[in-house]
């Protein structure tokens, strides 16, 4: 049953159906504004997969400074080679956000992602098995482009 707080909460306050039903001196708290978007379970989850999807692509980044001593070995490489290969996902990032909005629209967010995310993760696997340090380039580019794009 419900108490009598419970009852005059409710009716204080206001249920507004859309953002056009608000007063424009209206002040809302927090609360009204998750009831207003209608915060849930399925925001969660959103939120969640977003956080897993996110750490992966950053620690996918971020792995380049363990293994790129070893490298430098294995593929003789000079520090030249070894600083274009950091920065390549970077630049490729940078540039290919610039440009999602309008690939979205264009094709669709969700069909977007989810390419984006198919071919990010077959770059990085060629990435991992590259036998060379230009083919290591190559997908380094097309990874930071992918991420860009999703």
């Amino acid at each position: 049953m419900k108490s009598e707080e419970d009852v005059i909460k409710k009716e204080a306050t206001p249920n507004y159906g859309c953002a056009a039903d608000i007063p424009n001196n209206k002040e809302l708290d927090l609360n009204e504004i998750y009831e207003l978007i209608g915060l849930g379970p399925a925001q969660y989850i959103y939120w969640a997969a977003l956080v897993v999807a996110s750490s992966s692509a950053y620690s996918e980044l971020s792995i380049l400074s363990v293994i790129l001593p070893s490298l430098r070995c294995e593929w003789d490489l000079s520090s030249d080679f070894e600083a274009a290969i950091t920065i390549s996902a970077f630049a490729s990032f940078a540039v290919c956000s610039a440009i999602f909005g309008r690939v979205a629209d264009q094709y669709g967010r969700k069909p977007v992602l989810v390419w984006t995310n198919v071919l990010l993760t077959v770059v990085t696997v060629i990435s991992a098995v590259s036998p060379n340090k230009w083919l290591f380039l190559v997908t380094r580019l097309a990874t930071g482009a992918w991420q860009g794009l999703g």
